[in-house]
């Protein structure tokens, strides 16, 4: 054998060979066999390669990004929120009881509660347990301050108004100077409220209108000024909210409560209020716009506080304003007139502009002051069509720019108008044609607005089943109180109701929607019901012969007409044609 080897070398390689590529061969299937469940860890992610080319699942990476967690208010801030409330009415009882028990001259007891708040500020500052507890310790100290100075001047009163004053303002501005540079938007809210509320604070049945409307000019102006750079929209409503306060408290101080005020007193809260709607209002609009304008990204303002100040502000400075100067209705709706006016001119501006949301919300506004100032100036049936008129338009803009926010305004304005149109449908109409007259084709008028046109611009079918019920109930009312004063008013109604009832029956089967049909066949069951039990004892045998006899071959006639398609249409493909929540029948 060896000498065939030696003889033949070539052949000894060439099985040299074959048996190295079969061991690789059963290599080779091994591996690949003990690939199947083992899973190799990548290298980068440290995770299975198999897992890396799995598809992930939408559902779970979903439930993933949208796994519910406790509001951090509910976990922590709360217990900060209630430690420093507590804190501080421990300071104000110590305060209270140190007075009944004469414990320490009153000098010591201010000393302690400048201590009490210098700590607490101290602790705010060199606190290393996170910022939210920074922020409610520096909050607390400036809170103590604000009690120190107004137990020093109403308890203790042993400094001039004055310097407490001058004080209070230095603490006032030490809020705001501390808010800005730790970026905390409730320090600045503490702020903004102590000083405001300090005059009433340290207030001893004496003082000076004009000073008091300056010192509010004066922290207003200091909070936007903050809001100019921070736009924190806690500020603004602090500021209206605030500010609007002051406002009505020295309006119904030095006005309402005073015989004969002086017009410089209505000029002086005048002014403040219009500065004040300039500041929350106008100056927030033209910082957005500015923003918008200047930057690329997305503004660092909110719009929704921005049009919900748009159309809250606007209103209450004309209420105000009547208030103040004691008004008319007449004065005050032609200054509401003017005042829409204004407002459709800024709200045109900002159009121009390319800001529709906003100018559309200022359209809103304008349309309701405008509304205002009619029903103020107007009466009768031609305020009720101008109100649900202008609740219609009012509809169709909050529809095409998709105001769903403000959409109460609307049926506010809807609701207003049908009170107004039931207070007319009570009281039968007498010395006109019935049916034909300005006042009934008005009053129809506002029905068919209901009914009709409302229901294409709401925002559900729930809300267009309602309008168009309200509107049914309506014709029915607006007939019986046309026909109420005419000879055989209760026949005349019957035959009406009975046409109407039909005719709707008959619409129903036509636009194929069961809900229609259904309210045709209920209102049939009415005029039933009042030709038994109410034209049965009414009339006259002579006329209840033809009454009934009419209605019943009437009747017996549309059942006929209508029994095939009763039948053919039992699967109703047009419930959807009317917009109507109502589901399809099924044969």
């Amino acid at each position: 054998m060896e000498s065939d080897h030696k003889k033949h070398p070539d052949r000894r390689r060439i099985e040299e060979l074959e048996q190295r590529v079969e061991k690789l061969e059963q290599i080779l299937a091994s591996s690949e066999a003990a690939e199947r469940p083992i899973r190799k860890e990548s290298p980068k992610t440290g995770t299975s390669e198999k897992d890396s080319y799995r598809t992930p699942d939408p559902y779970q990476e979903k439930s993933k990004k949208y796994k519910p967690q406790i509001p951090r208010i509910l976990k922590e801030n709360w217990l900060y929120w209630l430690g420093v409330g507590m804190l501080l009415l421990g300071v104000i009882f110590l305060f209270r009881y140190s007075v009944e028990q004469g414990w320490l001259i009153p000098e010591i007891r201010s000393t302690f509660g400048l201590i009490t708040g210098g700590v607490m500020l101290y602790l705010g500052f060199k606190s290393s347990s996170g910022e939210t507890i920074r922020q409610f310790l520096i909050g607390g100290g400036i809170g103590v301050f604000y009690i120190t100075g107004f137990a020093t001047f109403q308890l203790y009163d042993f400094m001039s108004y004055s310097v407490v004053f001058g004080f209070m303002v230095a603490v006032t501005v030490l809020s705001f100077t501390i808010s800005v540079q730790q970026n905390s938007a409730i320090l600045s809210l503490i702020g903004i409220l102590g000083g405001l509320a300090t005059p009433f604070l340290l207030y001893r049945g004496d003082g000076s209108l004009a000073m008091l409307m300056i010192y509010t000019a004066i922290i207003l102006t200091g909070a936007a000024s903050i809001y100019r750079f921070k736009r924190w929209n806690s500020l603004l409503w602090s500021q209206a909210i605030g500010g609007g306060i002051v406002l009505l408290v020295a309006c119904v101080v030095n006005i309402l409560d005073v015989s004969s005020p002086p017009d410089l007193h209505r000029a002086l809260i005048q002014a403040v209020s219009v500065y004040l709607a300039v500041l929350v209002w106008i100056f927030p609009i033209r910082i957005y716009i500015n923003e918008v304008k200047g930057s690329i990204g997305k503004p660092s303002g909110s719009q929704a506080h921005l049009e919900l100040l748009s159309a809250i502000c606007p209103l209450a400075l004309l209420l105000f304003s009547g208030l103040i100067w004691e008004t008319s209705a007449n004065e005050l709706g032609y200054a509401a007139l003017l005042f829409s006016a204004a407002l459709g001119g800024y709200s045109f501006l900002l159009k121009q502009k390319q800001f529709k949301r906003l100018a559309a919300v200022h359209f809103v506004s304008s349309a309701v002051i405008f509304t205002l100032g009619l029903i103020l100036l107007l009466d009768g049936r031609v305020l009720l069509v101008v109100i649900v008129l202008e609740a219609m338009a009012i509809r169709i803009v909050i529809s095409k720019k998709q105001l769903t926010s403000f959409s109460w305004i609307s049926h506010l304005l809807f609701v207003t108008g049908w009170v107004l149109l039931i207070n007319y449908l009570s009281y039968p109409q007498t010395g006109n044609l019935a049916l034909i007259h300005f006042p009934a084709l008005s009053e129809l008028l506002v029905i068919a607005i209901t009914g009709l046109l409302a229901p294409i611009y709401l925002d559900s079918k729930n809300e267009g089943f309602l309008y168009r019920m309200i509107a049914h109930l309506g014709i029915l009312a607006w007939i019986a109180k046309e026909l109420w004063m005419v000879d055989h008013s209760q026949i005349w109604i019957t035959v009406a109701w009975g046409i109407y009832s039909i005719a709707v029956l008959i619409v129903g089967f036509r636009v194929g929607n069961s809900l229609v049909r259904t309210v045709g066949m209920a209102t049939i069951l009415v005029v039933v019901a009042k030709l038994f039990f109410v034209d049965l004892s009414q009339t006259s045998a002579l006329l209840r012969i033809p009454l009934f006899m009419g209605f019943g071959s009437i009747f017996l006639l549309i059942g006929y007409y209508l029994q095939k398609q009763w039948s053919s249409n039992g699967d109703d493909s047009g419930t959807e044609n009317l917009d109507i929540p109502f589901d399809k029948e099924k044969n």
